[in-house]
């Protein structure tokens, strides 16, 4: 099912499409400490309606057109990376967390512009505590997989070299895990992951990623969201299916939050097969779904001529 729509008005379409971002693992489940969601209000510009400032002093070089459901009448938005203001968006509450989230209440379905470029991004700096964090039964896994990188440059950009050719080099995408590689004593998912099966989602790469980074001093975040990637005519659509996760890591020369995905791209590939004429059917449905949703919430102009 299509879920998102999106189309370009200055610039490309941006990669990945952020809803959340987590910073602790325990087991094998990324939470989100009360703090990590306190929202904070953002108050609409007084003098332009619809337009919301998350970094009011940033310049924007692209801007892209996003249309979404809102669930119940709230939900988290998807916004690039960077993102510096939202235009056109009709909202009751807007709020912003300090991991980057930004929380509407407002129509079923919002139709807005979001600006956004490089450097600057709403996320909160980085915390040593938390954001370097690995919980103590992955730490010999992570040593074992890191003993077996070429780790001589030990700069940031050589670390992240090395991650790279780690994983481009020895792991591959699975929608799921064999059964000939059970868990053993003492063993845990991930551990298995990337010590024997070296197979999996995007979910296993991106906690994978994370903490490697951690143990090499690098701090980082979880983050979820969408990829963008399947254009429609002139503008792109995003499915159920284009769910993922990434990493995010400190760039400490930039002083900023950047993506990072170590996930194969062969991942969008081998989760777009075995669609077909089903596939077709239910295009149709959505669209339609689409635009008599935005009739109903007054998310098109068709309803003021028609008055």
């Amino acid at each position: 099912r299509i879920v998102i729509w999106l189309e370009p008005r200055i610039g490309a379409a941006p990669p990945l499409l952020r809803e959340a971002t987590y910073r602790r693992f325990n087991g094998q489940t990324w939470f989100a400490d009360v703090k990590d969601i306190d929202y904070t209000p953002v108050t609409e510009d007084h003098l332009q309606a619809g337009t919301y400032s998350l970094i009011p002093w940033k310049t924007n070089a692209l801007k892209v057109n996003i249309g979404c459901y809102l669930d119940g009448g709230a939900g988290l938005l998807p916004l690039p990376s960077g993102v510096g203001r939202l235009e056109n968006l009709s909202a009751t509450v807007l709020a912003r967390s300090p991991l980057g989230a930004v929380l509407e209440e407002g129509p079923g379905v919002v139709v807005f512009d979001a600006l956004y470029g490089p450097g600057a991004t709403i996320d909160s700096s980085y915390d040593e505590r938390q954001d370097l964090a690995v919980p103590r039964g992955e730490a010999p896994a992570l040593d074992a997989a890191i003993a077996q990188m070429d780790l001589r440059d030990k700069s940031q950009a050589g670390t992240l070299a090395a991650l790279n050719q780690f994983f481009s080099r020895n792991f591959s995408y699975s929608t799921f895990q064999p059964r000939a590689f059970p868990l053993r004593q003492g063993e845990t998912p991930l551990s298995r992951f990337l010590l024997r099966t070296r197979q999996g989602h995007c979910e296993y790469f991106a906690t994978a990623g994370v903490l490697l980074l951690r143990r090499l001093h690098i701090p980082a975040r979880y983050a979820v969201g969408y990829a963008v990637h399947e254009r429609s005519g002139g503008e792109f659509v995003v499915r159920q299916r284009d769910a993922h996760a990434w990493c995010l890591y400190w760039d400490e020369a930039r002083k900023s939050w950047r993506d990072l995905d170590f996930t194969p791209a062969s991942w969008v590939r081998i989760e777009s097969v075995g669609h077909g004429w089903v596939q077709s059917l239910s295009d149709f449905w959505s669209n339609l779904r689409f635009e008599l949703s935005k009739f109903r919430w007054g998310q098109t102009h068709l309803r003021q001529y028609i008055l």
